[in-house]
Parts: structure tokens; C-alpha cells; sequence
């Protein structure tokens, strides 16, 4: 994560991708408004297989709120992660200025200020009078006469282990440890210089370093229990 925060602050200081903004139309005051998503690049043939390498792909984003995907950029730097430095930029053989197209933002305030919120949907209320039908004691969950111990972790994220059915006063094993080994998401465009998107989710980012915290009484309804 830390890697990739540091490229986005080299590229917009970086003179030749300054440069090759004002080509495609952004001023060099505008380049706050310039983002990238850094991708790791496993192999280059061009630069070898001793060097940590992140491409960024460029976008440019009117407002902090607005879709950056609205407005990818046409160039593509190879960032050096040992020397945080850009060593390389790829630039296609026709150009393609900055897209001129009405940003979309999805904030509240811009949704408010757009169109305004629907007012035709009926509330959803979730309630168990009765209670859960599950029960935690510590890590371990139990339901429908199975247990779990939950886990985690920040390479995998979630981590289910010893997971037991108890079968009329017989509790069997079913499961020592279940969890994501690797996730590898081969994005497929053949087009420069997407076909080198190809990522190791776990392995390369970390399942668990990238999940994100829920908070009770927004990201789910009803008798919700979080674990740390």
C-alpha cells in the first residue's frame, strides 16, 4: 500500500509526465486533478525480472468526488519501486486529448443537486423479535448445529478453521482451515498497456490490508454482530 501511494505522489512532481499531460490538454496547474492506479508489473522483458516495477495508469478527475474513470489518459509511466523514481513512459503512436465529457458524480451532495433522491421507494424493515439463531463466543460462531472459528488475517482476510457439525450429539470434523490461497485476476485486454493488468490479489496487495471497516446501521440491516 505503501508503494502504491508513492507513485501517485512522484508521477504528478515528474517533469516528463507534466510534460506529457499538457500534450493531451492539462496545464501544469491542474496537476492535483491528475490520479493514477498503480498496477505491479511482474515481468517486462524490457526492463528484466531484478526490479520492482509498478505501472500507473493515468486518469484525470475534475473534482475530488468526480468518476477518474470518466477520464483515462492516454500515456502509461513505469515507476522503479527500489528507486521511486519514473523510469519509463509508454505513449501510444496517436494521441488522445483530455475527454471534454460532463463529470459523474455519485456523491450525495451531486446526486441532491442533480436529480435529487427517489422519493417513490417504501421502507424495508428487518426485525427478529425473537432474537438471532446464532450465538458467538469469542472468535467461534455457532448456527444450525455447526461451529466455526473466524479469523483473520492481512494477507488473506477472512479465515474460517475447525469447522464442526454436530450430528444428533456426534460433533464431526468437516473443515481444519478454510481460506483464500490466491486470487489471480488476469484482466485480458490485449490493448497497451492493459495487457499487463494481471494481478495477484492476495500475494501481491493482501486481501485483508485492503478490507475496509462496516459500520453497524449503514453497511447492513437488521440484528448485525461485527467482529473486530
Amino acid at each position: 500500500m505503501e508503494d502504491l501511494n508513492t507513485v501517485e505522489t512522484v508521477v504528478r512532481k515528474d517533469p516528463k509526465v507534466i510534460e506529457q499531460c499538457g500534450i493531451i490538454g492539462i496545464p501544469p496547474h491542474d496537476m492535483h486533478k491528475v490520479y493514477c492506479d498503480p498496477w505491479t508489473i511482474g515481468y517486462d522483458e524490457r526492463f528484466g525480472s531484478n526490479v520492482r516495477l509498478q505501472q500507473a495508469l493515468m486518469y484525470y478527475r475534475p473534482h475530488p468526488d468526480d468518476s477518474q474513470y470518466t477520464y483515462p489518459l492516454d500515456f502509461c509511466p513505469i515507476f522503479n519501486a527500489d528507486t521511486q523514481e519514473i523510469i519509463h513512459i509508454d505513449i501510444p503512436k496517436v494521441r488522445r486529448q483530455l475527454n471534454k465529457a460532463p463529470p459523474i458524480n455519485f456523491h450525495a451532495e451531486a446526486v441532491k443537486a442533480d436529480s435529487g433522491f427517489r422519493t417513490d421507494l417504501k421502507p424495508v424493515e428487518i426485525t427478529q423479535p425473537q432474537g438471532v439463531s446464532f450465538t458467538v463466543d469469542g472468535r467461534v460462531v455457532s448456527w444450525q448445529n455447526w461451529s466455526v472459528h473466524v479469523g483473520f488475517n492481512y494477507r488473506e482476510g477472512i479465515v474460517l478453521s475447525n469447522i464442526t457439525f454436530n450430528d444428533k450429539g456426534n460433533v464431526r470434523p468437516a473443515f481444519y482451515r478454510l481460506s483464500l490461497a490466491e486470487m489471480v485476476v488476469p484482466y485480458g485486454n490485449p490493448e497497451h498497456p492493459h495487457q499487463r493488468k494481471h494481478a495477484f490479489d492476495l500475494g501481491e496487495y493482501g486481501a485483508g490490508y485492503m478490507t475496509n471497516s462496516l459500520s453497524l446501521g449503514c453497511d447492513c440491516k437488521g440484528v448485525i454482530r461485527y467482529m473486530e
